[in-house]
């Protein structure tokens, strides 16, 4: 989603007042709801992710719903102070602010400044006091205080500076996945070849997280080593010693075969030394069905699962190859809860050309889909989407 709030959109004009042009009883206000794009930025900007200000963190706080942090309140008053009054170029002296009540979350507040008191000090320095008020849309005063501030030292007129876009992503689609799993019992899985850190972590973080029961498959000393080296406590998990990649790769699928794992996870062998076990007829895990690849991509700007196929094991399908392989993806989104998912034809054009195959294949495909002969989808009808 993309966030934008009132102070962060392009002000036409600014003007700066100095401290012989402000005039007691002064004021400029701004109103403006809390809301939890505002919460969740300002606990970025600020490192302040204290649970009473989300709404998971309720039970366990003193208010009945979530609040907004106090120095939100305190950045609305700095920002009247260097937008409106006095306005470009003041300078904070001192702030004094007391918090009379919490502002509850999709509250609509107003925060008022309004010049108080002038006075030129004995060395010289031009202050400017400023009442500071934060109500509610019943005028409940939630925030009451002083800033005392110097004032701009010539009077300007310029044009506001100009925000770019902002976005606040909510969302993580592995977190939800992840979330998916959570009623489910640990799969038990081999990983085949860990010989980098990286595998071998994800292996550890995977069993952390109660989705798999890892298998280690690959040399037995290597992968010791290499768990000892970065610290990964290993020893929950059972360990097929293999002599390299090949001997791995066959070794883990034939644990899938025999159906000791239900699942075959790369480590750090080539994708093709995997697959050639993976695919072998006679000891193997082929079935009726094509094998395909899927991508389960999260992207912070699309708020559903994404899945790319095939970009791995097929590398010149036909058009019937793509069917059996926009049918396997189906499949797979349907177990993660999209029950008629949006099918897109990548080509290179969005109309069907002769010369360019894949465009031929994409029209194929969509009169396939026309046919119910690709099922639970809803598919586009043309191939550059």
């Amino acid at each position: 989603m993309t966030a934008h709030s009132p102070l962060t959109q392009p002000l036409a004009k600014l003007t700066s007042l100095t401290y012989d042009e402000l005039e007691i009883g002064q004021s400029a206000s701004i109103t403006r709801p809390l809301t939890l794009t505002d919460v969740n930025l300002f606990a970025t900007m600020s490192g302040n992710v204290d649970p009473l200000h989300f709404p998971e963190g309720v039970d366990n706080a003193i208010f009945s719903q979530p609040v907004g942090h106090g120095m939100w309140a305190g950045s609305l008053f700095s920002g009247l102070l260097g937008t409106q009054l006095p306005g470009p170029g003041t300078v904070y002296h001192k702030q004094s602010l007391k918090f009379k009540a919490p502002i509850p979350l999709g509250a609509m507040v107003t925060a008022t400044i309004t010049v108080e008191k002038k006075k030129i000090t004995g060395n010289g320095q031009k202050l400017v006091t400023l009442d500071c008020c934060l109500c509610d849309q019943k005028d409940k005063v939630l925030v009451k205080g002083t800033a005392v501030v110097v004032p701009p030292s010539q009077h300007r007129d310029q044009e506001g500076h100009v925000l770019p876009e902002l976005q606040f992503i909510a969302h993580d689609q592995l977190d939800m996945l992840t979330a998916k799993c959570a009623s489910l019992a640990p799969l038990p899985t081999a990983i085949v070849f860990p010989c980098d850190s990286t595998s071998l972590q994800g292996a550890c973080d995977g069993a952390r997280l109660g989705l798999i029961d890892p298998v280690l498959v690959g040399p037995e000393e290597r992968i010791r080593a290499l768990a000892e080296e970065h610290g990964l406590d290993i020893s929950p998990f059972r360990l097929v010693d293999a002599m390299h990649e090949k001997d791995a790769a066959a070794k883990g699928v034939a644990l899938a075969k025999k159906g000791e794992v239900g699942a075959v996870m790369k480590g750090s062998l080539h994708t093709d030394e995997l697959m050639g076990a993976v695919v072998k007829r006679d000891i193997g895990l082929r079935t009726k069905n094509r094998i395909s690849h899927v991508f389960v991509m999260s992207v912070p700007t699309y708020p559903k699962p994404l899945l790319i196929t095939d970009a791995v094991v097929n590398i010149t399908p036909s058009a019937d190859d793509k069917a059996h392989i926009i049918n396997n993806a189906v499949g797979l989104a349907n177990v993660l809860g999209v029950e008629t998912p949006k099918v897109a034809i990548l080509s290179a054009v969005e109309q069907v050309n002769l010369k360019i195959a894949s465009t031929v294949d994409a029209a194929i495909l969509c009169k396939m889909a026309d046919r119910d002969q690709i099922k639970g989808r809803d598919s586009r009808r043309s191939a550059g989407l």
